[in-house]
């Protein structure tokens, strides 16, 4: 099943966030693979921090766990 994300994107400060979910009452999943890949595409030469400080999943409970991700360097030529 492919879920299209709420998505929020302001260019001007450098920020973007998104919010997926699926329908609580189908009930949770379990298995391997992605979860969600995003896809960046550049407008100009130059390097720049990418970071997700705010990942929480969802548990089949409905309970929070935050999952947390080094920030990548990413460079553009």
């Amino acid at each position: 099943m492919t879920l299209t994300p709420q998505r929020n994107i302001l260019n001007d400060s450098g920020t973007a966030s998104a919010t997926l979910s699926r329908d609580a009452a189908k009930g949770g999943v379990s298995g391997s693979g992605e979860l969600l890949i995003i896809t960046f595409q550049a407008v100009a030469p130059g390097q720049s921090l990418v970071s997700m400080p705010k990942t929480v999943l969802h548990d089949g409970s409905g309970g929070e766990t935050t999952v947390g991700a080094a920030p990548v360097s990413v460079t553009v030529k």
